[in-house]
């Protein structure tokens, strides 16, 4: 399956609205660069795991920021809050964080802790 498929399929009101599927899209494919259909869904999949994480994901697109009024917070933590802790995370990054704090604090925590080192 092509990631325009798996995002037409998969993103609530895609039929209605296609602008954040699209959104989406362009920013793997143009931004991101990832030319595996494969990796881009699993990064996809993931952001899609949540409606509030993936809408504030798609704000930061259009707006190019994390500071925002009423900005999701899950255990402390805020888009912005974890760009400053880890300046290196793209929007992608930082949102699939947002996903493991609230599937896995204990993980996200001990990743925090230890200055988001790579093994």
């Amino acid at each position: 399956m092509s990631l325009e498929e798996y995002v037409k399929s998969n993103l609530k009101g895609y039929n209605e609205d296609p602008f954040w599927g699209h959104l989406i899209i362009k920013y793997f494919k143009e931004e991101l660069k990832i030319d595996s259909d494969t990796v881009a869904i699993l990064h996809v999949q993931k952001l899609m795991k949540y409606d509030d994480i993936l809408n504030e994901f798609c704000k930061s697109l259009v707006q190019k920021k994390y500071n925002f009024d009423n900005a999701l917070e899950i255990n402390g933590y805020s888009a912005k809050k974890i760009h400053q802790l880890n300046g290196n995370l793209n929007n992608c990054g930082v949102y699939t964080f947002m996903v493991t704090l609230r599937d896995n604090y204990d993980d996200a925590k001990r990743i925090i802790e230890e200055g988001f080192k790579i093994k």
